[in-house]
């Protein structure tokens, strides 16, 4: 079934990122990151926390617990009492730096990118936190963007936005990298900058393009097989979810967008579509 894209929550977000559904509340939640807010709707019922300190993104832990991930590391947050517990600091000691993109692997690990605060050096890294172990894996990326995995064919995905580009990892068992990142797609040629990614169930990848008012879809392969105008001129990342992971929403900006004319249109909501694509739950992070 196809159904037009459509606003799923019209509530304006400056910045947008890391739309997560809870599988087990169906519940989607996201953040307004540069707001420090953590937002969510279940049905018609929102809510709205406001955080000491900004989270770029999210996963889940278990029915009453998520993972934010913030400039000082990776916390367990109560969505009940909001108590905050860190789990691990990540470049905590570098005022330069910040969080930006993650998300769950398949295994139960969490994989993070951090970049410059100024956004205009390639002083980012993508960590991986897995069974109480923080790893680096990549270094000297600008912008971190599109952390998605495909464990059928044990890859990772990453979007370095600075450069327009998309790499994959070969991963092992256990979910760690057994190979140097490789060119999957390159954008530079073009306007679109890759944002945030996800996977379906195929194994294609899903790509908001930031500034290109769109989300494209890419087999394993390297194929573009469409493209979809999402009604809003900077989407940031795209998750699937709905009671059979069938919907795919889209979370947006309006950062830079507050010209009355931008204003008239969705710019800032969370989107939402079908285009008769099946995803994947995002899985647990394992914290133990």
């Amino acid at each position: 079934m196809k159904q037009a894209v459509s606003v799923f929550d019209s509530r304006v977000n400056l910045l947008a990122e890391s739309p997560l559904w809870h599988p087990l509340t169906s519940t989607l939640y996201w953040v307004d990151f540069p707001n420090n807010l953590l937002r969510s709707r279940h049905g018609d019922t929102t809510q709205e926390i406001k955080l000491a300190e900004m989270a770029t993104a999210i996963a889940w832990i278990d029915i009453e617990h998520l993972l934010l991930a913030k400039p000082s590391g990776l916390y367990q947050f109560n969505t009940h009492t909001h108590a905050e517990t860190l789990l691990v600091a990540i470049e905590a000691q570098r005022a330069d730096l910040r969080s930006n993109d993650g998300r769950a692997d398949p295994w139960g690990g969490f994989w993070l990118g951090t970049m410059s605060r100024e956004g205009e050096e390639a002083i980012g890294s993508i960590y991986r936190w897995y069974q109480s172990e923080l790893r680096l894996l990549v270094s000297e990326i600008g912008i971190s963007n599109g952390l998605c995995f495909d464990k059928s064919r044990h890859l990772a995905y990453f979007a370095d936005s600075a450069k327009q580009q998309i790499f994959s990892i070969k991963l092992n068992d256990l979910g760690w990298p057994i190979a140097k990142p490789e060119l999957f797609m390159d954008f530079s040629a073009s306007k679109d900058v890759p944002d945030g990614a996800v996977v379906d169930a195929k194994g294609n990848l899903w790509v908001a393009l930031w500034d290109g008012a769109g989300v494209v879809c890419i087999s394993a392969e390297g194929e573009l097989l469409q493209r979809i105008d999402v009604k809003v001129k900077r989407p940031t990342c795209p998750a699937f979810g709905g009671e059979r992971a069938h919907i795919l929403f889209v979370s947006s900006a309006q950062l830079g967008l507050e010209t009355q004319a931008a204003k008239t249109i969705a710019n800032g909501n969370m989107i939402q579509f079908e285009h008769g694509t099946t995803g994947l739950f995002e899985p647990a992070v394992k914290i133990k």
